[in-house]
């Protein structure tokens, strides 16, 4: 699901994933968290989000 902050894209996707029987995964805070966590693959997020916001 695409939209900005607070348009209700998590809810909406928890409620698709529940009528149809199907996993919600939620990127984003699996690497937020993954990030908070020192894991390799959230410290390549971090660079990678560095990156993205000094060219921006």
């Amino acid at each position: 699901m695409l939209g900005p902050p607070g348009a209700g894209k998590s809810t909406q996707a928890q409620r698709v994933a529940a009528k149809y029987g199907i996993p919600h995964l939620a990127v984003g805070a699996t690497l937020r968290e993954a990030a908070s966590s020192g894991a390799p693959l959230g410290l390549l997020f971090n660079d990678s989000m560095a990156r993205r916001s000094r060219i921006g």
